[in-house]
């Protein structure tokens, strides 16, 4: 959330910020991202000899384990050394949810109570129905308030300060507004999730292919459950997270 705000702050537009913001991720967690295609590379080279000492020793799980140590020894890889850019990543697109969800709280600077009584106000006004847990509520409350004049916002209790931020606040991108909620209906925000869906699957059949691996049973399919997962995800929160994956999938393409 701070790095968005700088970043916002330097560029004053929504869309570039998380652009930048996912470069810069991408270029800070290369490291670790070819340390893990090397890993996968090595998995693949050793899978047959993987596959031999298990059926060599299939009714011998102690035997099995411990050759399988002396594989890991001699050869100098582990099965576990690609797990860390995953957490890595998962931990990082949890906190661009939050930021996308929050825009009003982590990008602009308003405090959490405050926007809990504006929202409480905004409803007993009847101007909208917003339930603070929903990941669109800021983004609305936002809307809200670049439409209202400066006595009607800060009767909400926002600041006069706060009112020019969030009426200046530029959440368009080339003409889709970033704070919107996509859904099957054809228009503008459907653009994002669409290019998030499509980049996902060329990057899964790729990775697959690159990793030189046949995955077997149902862990054939957890790519792709776990893709689906984030297509759920890309139509229950605003659009500007849509743009995140999308970038951040182009430039695992060029990784």
């Amino acid at each position: 959330a701070i790095i968005m705000r700088f970043i916002y702050g330097f560029v004053g537009n929504y869309g570039w910020s998380i652009i930048i913001f996912t470069v810069l991720i991408g270029f800070l967690r290369f490291p670790l991202a070819v340390k893990q295609q090397k890993s996968m590379a090595k998995m693949s080279v050793y899978q047959p000899l993987i596959a031999e000492i298990q059926k060599k020793y299939a009714n011998n799980r102690e035997k099995q384990n411990e050759e399988l140590m002396k594989l890991q020894e001699e050869y100098g890889y582990s099965p576990t050394a690609g797990c860390l850019p995953m957490f890595l990543n998962m931990f990082v697109m949890l906190g661009v949810v939050g930021v996308v969800a929050k825009p009003l709280e982590y990008i602009v600077g308003v405090g959490s109570d405050v926007i809990a009584s504006a929202i409480e106000q905004v409803n007993a006004l009847g101007l909208a129905t917003l339930n603070a847990a929903n990941y669109t509520s800021q983004s609305t409350l936002m809307q809200l308030v670049r439409g209202m004049d400066m006595a009607t916002a800060t009767s909400l209790g926002f600041t006069e300060a706060q009112v020019n931020a969030i009426q200046g606040f530029d959440m368009k991108f080339f003409g889709v507004d970033l704070a919107g909620t996509p859904s099957l209906a054809f228009n503008m925000l459907l653009i994002w999730p669409l290019l998030s869906i499509v980049t996902m699957c060329l990057l899964n059949v790729i990775t697959m292919r690159a990793s030189g691996q046949e995955m077997q049973g149902s862990m054939k399919w957890m790519p792709w459950i776990m893709s689906l997962m984030f297509v759920w995800i890309s139509f229950t929160i605003p659009v500007g997270f849509s743009m995140y994956y999308t970038v951040s999938n182009l430039m695992m393409f060029v990784q």
